[in-house]
């Protein structure tokens, strides 16, 4: 108990780095191309983004493909792009998104298939050309294991809301860490910001549109791009439960 020891988790973890590149994880897949390019001008000017990711799996491909080339020449080079298709393509389709995508210089293409098709994967990264984020979707240990040995991921991408808690989301780092891959996070930003903090391997944390700040004495803070784990005891906050009442059920 990190609390109780008067220390923050990230230290009690590992304590090895507190910052941690961010990235914003935007839901737009139907926002008009428009909104998308106001919505990334507002990342990087007004909130300190480096890094954005948008969404893919409109209708067709080439829509797709017009939308990532818009935000690419909007927000220039220097800023790390990166795509989340949530799903929406067969293999086959995949393969081929991930070769027309190479040249957008997409830091990852994310779950472009179903979570769970490790040996299709494995043929994503043998036949496409864009390297690839996946595991918001598995829950133990022994999936990641599977995607890890399929050599089926560039980016794994655990969630500690539903991969079984803080220990198996060390457990997978650790497993990550073996094979020579990084570790990043899906979601829970606040929490996962402490847990990263102490992975050696911690490569990039997702900063999810649809957070918990209005509801916790002290949100993740940004600096230069990256994500700060605070000194604060435990995770480095408390909730706010005058304001989580109108949401508590009998």
């Amino acid at each position: 108990n990190a609390r109780r020891l008067k220390q923050p988790l990230w230290r009690l973890l590992g304590g090895n780095n507190p910052k941690v590149k961010a990235y914003s994880g935007n839901i737009d897949l139907n926002f008009p191309i428009d909104k998308i390019l106001e919505n990334a001008t507002k990342n990087i000017e007004e909130d300190g983004f480096k890094a954005i990711k948008m969404r893919l799996g409109r209708e067709t491909l080439k829509e797709d493909l017009q939308r990532v080339e818009s935000v690419r020449n909007h927000i220039g080079d220097n800023i790390e792009l990166m795509a989340d298709a949530n799903e929406a393509w067969r293999l086959d389709q995949a393969i081929k998104a991930s070769n027309l995508l190479s040249e957008f210089n997409l830091t990852w293409l994310e779950e472009p298939i179903t979570p769970d098709d490790f040996s299709g994967y494995n043929l994503l990264k043998l036949k496409g050309s864009t390297p690839i984020a996946a595991g918001e979707n598995l829950h133990t240990l022994q999936e990641f294991q599977q995607l890890i040995s399929n050599k089926g991921v560039d980016f794994p991408e655990p969630d500690f809301t539903t991969c079984g808690g803080i220990t198996p989301f060390m457990k997978i780092a650790a497993l990550a860490e073996a094979n020579n891959l990084p570790v990043m996070s899906h979601g829970a930003h606040d929490v996962h910001i402490q847990i990263l903090g102490g992975c050696s391997n911690a490569a990039y944390i997702e900063v999810h549109a649809f957070g918990i700040e209005d509801y916790i004495s002290h949100p993740m803070e940004m600096e230069n791009g990256f994500g700060v784990a605070s000194d604060r005891y435990g995770i480095g906050f408390d909730f706010d439960f005058d304001k989580l009442k109108k949401f508590e059920v009998d």
